[in-house]
């Protein structure tokens, strides 16, 4: 007798249930230590945005700075410089006082005072004799100021920010130089300027006067 082979217990795919894993949370020192990260990172990009306006603010600061010097050096030479000239063409035959006369710590401030006479027939249709004064003072605001003043009007800011403009020395036509106290009349042919800010910042000026015709410098009565 044939003996069939033995059953033999299904070996197919047998599918496991495995519970999922489960879900791990934060813990307290894990969100303590990405707020503290957070924090420094804060405290960077806020330090780095002050310093970036800091810089533009000072920046700013010295730009503005440096067109206030180059615009007093402008406005003083243009005039000083034009002392005495009597135009082109038909002008009046006197100018009607000495061409500059400087009265010296006349200003707030210890500044010097200038008056310039001179013919202007660039900006007219007939020469106009000028008379102008030039002096250092505060504003309504408490400024310092470099003014002018027309003879006969107001005085007019020139230039914010000038505190005194003082005579540091004077040059003679032959080169020698004759210093701040030298008895006036004097004959120059350059005057040197000491031009001093309200930032605390002091800047030397060297107007030269018309060589071919040296000016006589008075002191104002």
């Amino acid at each position: 007798r044939q003996r069939l082979p033995a059953e033999r217990p299904d070996r197919g795919v047998r599918l496991v249930n495995r519970a999922p894993h489960a879900t791990r949370g934060i813990t307290l020192v894990e969100m303590l230590i990405v707020c503290a990260i957070l924090g420094i990172l804060l405290i960077v990009a806020g330090s780095l945005t002050v310093q970036a306006k800091r810089a533009g603010t000072e920046g700013e600061r010295r730009s503005e700075r440096a067109q206030i010097r180059e615009l007093t050096a402008e406005t003083l030479r243009q005039h000083l410089e034009s002392a005495g000239f009597r135009g082109f063409g038909a002008a009046p035959a006197h100018l009607g006082g000495a061409p500059l006369e400087v009265m010296l710590a006349a200003s707030p401030g210890g500044g010097d005072a200038f008056t310039v006479r001179y013919v202007e027939n660039r900006w007219y249709a007939t020469p106009q004799l000028r008379t102008l004064r030039l002096s250092t003072g505060r504003d309504g605001n408490g400024r310092w100021n470099l003014h002018l003043q027309e003879e006969g009007a107001t005085r007019q800011p020139a230039v914010q920010g000038v505190r005194a403009v003082r005579v540091r020395d004077l040059l003679a036509a032959d080169g020698t130089r004759l210093g701040r106290d030298t008895p006036l009349p004097a004959t120059v042919k350059a005057i040197e300027l000491d031009l001093r800010f309200e930032w605390d910042e002091t800047q030397l000026l060297l107007v030269r006067l018309p060589v071919a015709r040296p000016l006589v410098l008075e002191g104002e009565p």
